[in-house]
């Protein structure tokens, strides 16, 4: 029972460290609810529904509950990795329980309990919000499809693999909760919040003139690649490995070579820059994600343009995809915008003001999601000159696609940038 109040107490007084791990549940929860729901509703199944065969070759799956499915376990893995910032932030918890002798079990169940709690929190309006928004999107599948039904009604098959896939997080979460605590000891812990480890262990790496060559490959496979609606889908996919490359490595190195023969004087500047490329290779996980995902599903709404269900579905899911991604990169800024806080304030001992703070912290986030917007720009505008070259899209519709792309990262840009100031400048409050 101490546990248990420990954990409330602390859930409560840190709520703000545990605002990206409610959310992207919140979120997880209504994006299974919905996709759940367009998988088992009678009125959108296919006609060629998804059938078995004596060998794998003759297995049929609608390519609508494929692109559901995937949605479904991208939101599950976004979740994953909201719960390893969330980890990351409560390494003085763990340290003090630790020290004062807490056990593996009691530590790991401390952060189970307050998982659980955070979770249902966001599970009961998910599936509220989600049983509104699958209503919404039968409506919307409903008149583009021309099927004549009630649109409120929702399958009871959704309510219940939402459930099902609730519980299944939750055991996922405490296994990982408790792999986290058997594999860091107590000096890791007392140590993390400060860490400033900048390496990207698991990712592939390579020479920088590589990443830029692939890159450029990937634009020049998409442009002498005969036309075809299908034949864009591996060019984007090598490409994206490309420019990711790029964002996290190729540009961060650039800038460490830059700095002292550009910047060395600017000291605004030089402290952005700095920011920026720590920031670029820190985010490296989720700036794959991105690049890849948003690149992968533009390519993919065109190819099932011709197919109604697929191409509806490939664009709702475009869209929760964008919504995730930029709303994870979000709340992973502002986590490492706390970690900055005491460099902020040495810059203030030093004879910084407010309004350069500010200006520091604007270059910075302009930075970064100017080049996480511009440089997969490049391939969609390619892309979409392709498709409404040869009539396959109308420019109505590219340009809806180009500010559905544009359009949140912007949003979240202009949030990150007035939640980085409000965490730093309470650090150096009264600044003249």
């Amino acid at each position: 029972m101490g546990i248990i109040k420990f954990a409330l107490k602390m859930l409560v007084k840190d709520k703000r460290k545990s605002i990206a791990f409610t959310m992207t549940m919140f979120f997880t929860v209504v994006t299974a609810f919905i996709f759940f729901n367009i998988i088992n509703n009678p009125y959108l199944s296919d006609n060629t529904a998804s059938t078995g065969g004596a060998s794998f070759d003759e297995v049929s799956v609608p390519l609508a509950t494929l692109i559901s499915f995937g949605i479904i376990l991208f939101s599950c893995f976004m979740l994953a990795n909201a719960n390893s910032l969330y980890l990351s932030h409560k390494t003085d918890d763990i340290a003090v329980m630790e020290a004062g002798g807490a056990t593996f079990t009691s530590t790991a169940f401390y952060l189970v309990v307050q998982t659980t709690i955070m979770s249902v929190i966001a599970s009961i309006p998910g599936i509220i919000v989600g049983t509104f928004a699958a209503r919404y999107a039968n409506s919307v599948m409903y008149h583009y499809l021309n099927i004549n039904a009630n649109v409120g009604v929702i399958s009871s098959l959704a309510y219940r693999d939402t459930i099902a896939t609730i519980l299944s997080i939750l055991g996922v979460v405490a296994i990982l909760d408790a792999g986290y605590i058997h594999r860091h000891d107590l000096a890791y812990m007392l140590t993390q919040e400060v860490h400033n480890d900048v390496t990207t262990k698991g990712l592939y790496h390579l020479p920088d003139y590589l990443y830029i060559i692939i890159a450029l490959g990937g634009l020049i496979m998409i442009l002498t690649t005969p036309y075809g609606q299908t034949g864009f889908i591996f060019p984007c996919f090598f490409g994206s490995l490309g420019v990711t490359g790029c964002l996290f490595q190729v540009i961060p190195n650039l800038i460490g070579k830059l700095k002292p023969k550009i910047w060395i004087n600017k000291k605004n500047m030089l402290i952005s820059v700095s920011n920026l490329a720590y920031s670029l290779r820190r985010s490296s996980m989720l700036i794959i994600l991105y690049c890849i995902s948003t690149l992968m599903m533009i390519a993919l709404m065109i190819t099932c343009r011709d197919r109604p269900k697929e191409f509806i579905t490939s664009i709702m899911a475009y869209i929760i995809l964008l919504i995730m991604m930029s709303v994870s990169i979000m709340y992973k800024y502002s986590a490492e915008a706390r970690g900055r806080e005491k460099t902020f304030f040495n810059l203030y001992k030093l004879g910084y003001t407010r309004k350069q703070i500010k200006k520091v912290i604007a270059l910075e986030v302009l930075g970064f999601y100017g080049l996480l917007v511009l440089l997969p720009m490049i391939y969609m505008i390619v892309l979409l000159y392709l498709f409404v070259s040869h009539q396959a899209v109308t420019i109505t519709f590219a340009i809806v696609v180009f500010l559905a792309e544009v359009l949140p990262p912007i949003i979240m840009g202009i949030i990150t940038y007035y939640s980085y100031g409000s965490i730093i400048l309470k650090k150096v409050k009264g600044v003249l």
